[in-house]
């Protein structure tokens, strides 16, 4: 059945430059750049001139061939496809049934949809900019003939997801996808013939360079299939490599004889025989996935976008490729502005970096073994470090020398450092439970009373050397008044406690932790009381920057909430992000300008305290329904993971340690067929501690905290 439905007249204010200086900005993407966003499709009009689309609604536009990008945020919703008709008038298609229209090369666009509330795939405009075509998930296929104010849809079959599109002409076309299905009209899309690969594989891309009887189909396993009969028949050609990998996008941009198709591990394939036999021109083992690419005509360069911001330039008529996004990447741990709003410290798996000027570029400072917490007491320049194996690190040149410690008898992971503002006195927690702590600026290193013998202490907090707190894989939280002697439990309805906060010095302090766990007392610690903030997701640092009425909590999937009325009440925020663990929460100066971490170097700052939206549009922000789930958790001997990832092509499930580390004593988890259901582990040979269980799809990717113990 066909439906029609008009386009939504919705007014955008648009214009947005990605930088820390931009005074009516909220949240910008100083790590990676021009942004960490997944990129699923890309434009260009010439070497020069082009724009790309991805996850959280990001729309980048560069004028230099890439060297600069101006970034806009579109709706908050997934982008997955764009195609110019001309170089003025343009259409994205996303998420939720969403259409985007642009009249002036992507400088302004207009927000639409077409009447099925599912993600659309594919979009193309074949001969001009009235009549077009769309396709997405459950089947669908949506035709205008005026330019997107009016659209019909059909579905081909519920049970399949249309990811790919290819028209030559206003008539002729394919669409493929899921299963290896394809289909393929001669009059415009009013009938389909139903056809296949004869694989079960997913189809991502097609291209008819000569003709519309033949024609190519990248898919899953490192496969193209070939057709020169309309699709009646293919055959199939492996590319090589080591590695399956999944064929995202293909292009033949001066014929039928030369070809590229790009996909995961950042692999670009070449052929010059019509498809006979393929090269790998460029590849990065565990390299991240590429998603679409472009060769604009009349050029020697392509373009081709990825995963985590991932911008490439082809260049030799693509044989050479260089990387134009840049930054550093891999999981934030940590992350400190001791001072001020210049001089921060991020600790990641492999190094140490550090910005002088408010995270416009970083340095990186390398340690001995990798660091998981940093603490700088007082200022920019003594500071300390602890992570693997009872490492422990002390600079006091602002991180240009690192020292190193130890606490005799420790040799757990440490996961957490305090310092009660003195820089001579400072305490860490470690994986086995172990509180240590020094007197003397790091010349020697003892073993307190262990709070509990059962709890890992995820976070520590000390107000002065004596008042100190533990928060960690209980749901109690631990209190001393003598330097950790003694210990009170204080119990409350929470658990997984992961950071603390004392405003100004005062008895008002705020814990947050596992499963939106959020309290708070006036009493100096004696007692807790649970707050609302409206979320179950883990939540990984809480901090009131000035006094104890405006507030930040941060966590998993993108979760950032702020209180002005000292937690009573929360509101969302909406950083232009997508999916990122936060895990770090920094506001040195004052209440406005503020720092983010998390996932995949990802560091956002914001000059206004983080309220303007940048969202343009009106479609309302639904968060994904991907998850990733351990229990039991702690577990000893087998863990069951649930997950549901967006995606196909099934689920590839991967376990880090505290520092990021893959995990080897761990039997290789196959690739599961499925990108929903559950899976067994058997985790009884792992040492004890904390560990990251990733589980990635081909579009999405969830961490879930696992603890081990003995």
């Amino acid at each position: 059945m066909k439906n029609k439905h008009s386009f939504l007249s919705v007014a955008v204010l648009l214009t947005l430059a990605a930088l820390p200086t931009a005074v009516n900005a909220s949240w910008v993407w100083l790590n990676p750049k021009p942004q960490g966003n997944t990129l699923r499709a890309v434009w260009f009009f010439d070497s020069n001139h082009g724009l790309t689309v991805g996850d959280a609604g990001t729309i980048l536009r560069t004028a230099n061939g890439g060297v600069d990008w101006i970034a806009q945020y579109l709706a908050g919703t997934q982008l997955n496809a764009v195609h110019f008709a001309d170089a003025q008038t343009g259409y994205a298609c996303g998420e939720r049934g969403v259409v985007a229209k642009t009249t002036d090369g992507g400088v302004n666009w207009t927000l639409g949809a077409v009447p099925a509330s599912v993600a659309l795939n594919a979009v193309q405009f074949p001969e001009g900019d009235q009549t077009g075509f769309i396709c997405g998930d459950s089947g669908i296929v949506a035709r205008t003939e005026d330019g997107g104010l009016n659209w019909t849809t059909q579905s081909l079959g519920s049970d399949v997801r249309l990811l790919a599109m290819h028209f030559r002409d206003d008539l002729a076309g394919y669409v493929a996808g899921s299963m290896g299905r394809v289909f393929r009209t001669t009059d415009g899309g009013g009938t389909w013939l139903p056809e296949s690969v004869n694989s079960s594989v997913n189809i991502y891309a097609l291209a008819f360079p000569m003709n519309a009887d033949t024609g190519f189909a990248a898919s899953d396993m490192s496969k193209v299939f070939q057709t020169e009969d309309g699709g009646a028949t293919w055959n199939s050609h492996s590319l090589p490599g080591p590695d399956m990998v999944s064929l995202r996008a293909l292009s033949f941009p001066a014929g039928p004889d030369t070809g590229f198709a790009c996909g995961d591990l950042s692999s670009v394939f070449r052929t010059v025989d019509a498809g006979r036999t393929w090269q790998s021109v460029y590849g990065i083992p565990e390299g991240r996935n590429l998603n679409a690419f472009r060769f604009p005509a009349g050029t020697q360069s392509g373009y081709a976008v990825g995963n985590d911001g991932t911008i490439l330039r082809g260049d030799n008529g693509g044989m050479s490729w260089i990387q134009l996004d840049r930054g550093f990447s891999g999981p934030v741990l940590d992350m400190v502005f001791p001072l001020d709003t210049l001089t921060g410290y991020v600790a990641t798996p492999t190094a140490v970096m550090y910005t002088v000027d408010g995270g416009i570029s970083w340095m990186q400072q390398i340690l001995p073994s990798p660091a998981a917490a940093l603490s700088f007491p007082l200022d920019n320049n003594t500071g300390y470090a602890v992570g693997a194996s009872g490492a422990i690190f002390k600079t006091t040149n602002g991180g240009l020398d690192w020292v190193s410690e130890s606490c005799p008898g420790i040799t757990d992971d440490y996961v957490a450092v305090s310092s009660p503002r003195n820089p001579d006195i400072v305490y860490a927690g470690a994986m086995g439970g172990a509180v240590v702590k020094t007197l003397d600026g790091g010349a020697n290193w003892t073993a307190v009373t262990t709070p509990d013998s059962v709890c890992i202490p995820y976070c520590i907090f000390f107000k002065t050397p004596d008042l100190g707190f533990v928060g960690g894989s209980t749901s109690n939280i631990y209190r001393t008044t003598d330097g950790g002697t003694t210990w009170q439990a204080v119990p409350t309805l929470g658990q997984g406690y992961r950071s603390f906060n004392f405003p100004s010095g005062g008895d008002t302090g705020f814990a947050c932790g596992n499963d939106g766990a959020l309290v708070k007392t006036t009493d100096g610690g004696l007692s807790w009381t649970a707050l609302l903030p409206a979320t179950t997701a883990n939540l990984s640092r809480v901090l009131f920057p000035v006094d104890d009425q405006i507030g930040y909590v941060v966590g998993d999937q993108g979760t950032v909430l702020k209180t002005n009325d000292g937690g009573t009440n929360w509101s969302s925020l909406t950083p232009p992000v997508a999916l990122v663990n936060f895990v770090a929460l920094a506001f040195p100066a004052g209440d406005r300008i503020g720092f983010l971490a998390g996932d995949a170097g990802s560091i956002l700052a914001t000059h206004d305290g983080g309220v303007t939206s940048l969202l343009l549009g009106s479609v309302p922000k639904v968060r994904p329904t991907t998850y990733l789930t351990v229990s039991p958790n702690p577990a000893r001997r087998y863990v069951t993971a649930r997950y549901s990832l967006s995606g196909s092509g099934g689920v590839r499930l991967r376990l880090y340690d505290r520092v990021g580390r893959q995990e080897p004593s761990l039997p290789l988890i196959p690739r599961t067929p499925m990108t929903s259901g559950e899976c067994r582990l058997d985790v009884s040979r792992l040492p004890a501690g904390v560990y990251f269980l990733e589980a990635a799809s081909s579009q999405a990717t969830s961490v879930a905290r696992l603890v081990v113990t003995r």
